[in-house]
């Protein structure tokens, strides 16, 4: 497991043998009570969360091909520190594809997010990253939040080798940590950044399966007033039969609260989906709405904000063009932080 922070920039990164972590954060003063670029601090009964895919956080156009098209993620940072779109900071930020080397030789460390973040908003982050499979990290603001000394989790995923079959251990990890709200006494969150396996096998993902196991260790770290579980699925929330009617994915039933289950005896997870309760339709009209307007990858959504928490604002998908907009539309970037469209939402504390 991989600490970063400001200390370590003038070396190589260290990477912490040990899944758990005590740390000690200073926080930033209480005299900021604005970000450099006009921002402000979310309520204290509210954080601003964002997810996204950083496709690998490539900027180096050795690291481009067709396949592995050209992307920079300082435009999704740009965008989320843009007053003129998004009233407050980043407290929390999910990632996918960082610090990783596995299937992407130019995966930078979330070492690199979070630098653009404190430039951009003279506020100071903190950021954690499994360097495994499906490089998950998780940043996070250290003037709102405390990481938990001992609650950090690499959580093993299961995939399929073929279609139908078991699913077995993978070499894919989700990240777990649990966090103090240092301003709102007695508020705590548990959060997840998740990126479960891809092949060309459609049934890879074991998405039920990894659901239950990383929804469980989510609840395990302790009570919290807020959860927040994020990231690339690689898998559909559902797909239309032949009347054009939604079958939503059996894992999306069970994970949704606002469904039902999956399968005969599990219970529903109990996680409400930020953009399910953006679109505040139900069936097919929803499933319309959410593709039509909160779309991922390739015209349909595979990224996913889930969260237990009291009430949801402010839901947005961050739109490729108008984040190159908010960067200032520099000729020398390629037009897309991503081949993913990030999330984000403000949210309520129970």
């Amino acid at each position: 497991m991989r600490q970063v922070n400001r200390s370590s920039r003038m070396r190589p990164a260290f990477i912490v043998a040990s899944l758990t972590v005590t740390l000690g954060i200073m926080p930033v003063s209480a005299g900021s009570a604005y970000a450099a670029t006009g921002q402000a601090q979310a309520p204290i009964d509210r954080l601003q969360v964002w997810n996204v895919n950083t496709h690998g956080m490539a900027t180096d156009p050795a690291g481009c091909t067709n396949e592995s098209p050209c992307t920079n993620y300082r435009e999704f940072v740009y965008y989320i520190t843009d007053p003129a779109r998004v009233a407050y900071v980043p407290d929390i930020v999910t990632l996918q594809e960082a610090g990783t080397n596995i299937t992407n030789l130019h995966n930078p460390s979330c070492h690199n997010f979070e630098s653009v973040l404190e430039a951009r908003t003279g506020l100071d982050y903190f950021c954690y990253e499994t360097t495994l499979r499906g490089g998950a990290a998780i940043v996070y603001r250290t003037g709102r939040l405390s990481y938990v000394g001992g609650t950090l989790r690499s959580v093993q995923l299961r995939e399929r080798a073929t279609e139908g079959a078991v699913c077995t251990l993978s070499s894919w990890y989700a990240l777990v940590q649990r966090f103090r709200d240092d301003r709102n006494a007695g508020k705590f969150v548990n959060v997840a950044s998740v990126h479960l396996p891809h092949s060309d096998n459609s049934d890879a993902d074991c998405a039920w399966e990894n659901m239950k196991t990383i929804s469980s260790v989510v609840d395990s770290l302790g009570s919290a007033s807020m959860r927040v579980m994020a990231g690339d699925w690689n898998h559909t929330d559902g797909v239309l039969n032949s009347s054009g009617q939604v079958n939503w994915e059996c894992w999306y039933a069970g994970t949704n609260v606002d469904l039902g289950i999956c399968g005969s005896t599990s219970p529903n997870l109990g996680w409400k989906d930020a953009m399910y309760r953006a679109c505040n339709l139900t069936g097919t009209t929803a499933f319309n709405c959410m593709n039509a307007f909160f779309w991922t990858k390739g015209g349909v959504r595979i990224d996913f904000m889930f969260a237990k928490t009291y009430a949801i604002y402010n839901q947005v998908t961050v739109d490729y063009g108008l984040a190159y907009q908010s960067a200032g539309s520099p000729s020398s970037w390629p037009r897309q932080y991503s081949d993913h469209r990030g999330q984000g939402a403000l949210l309520r504390y129970y």
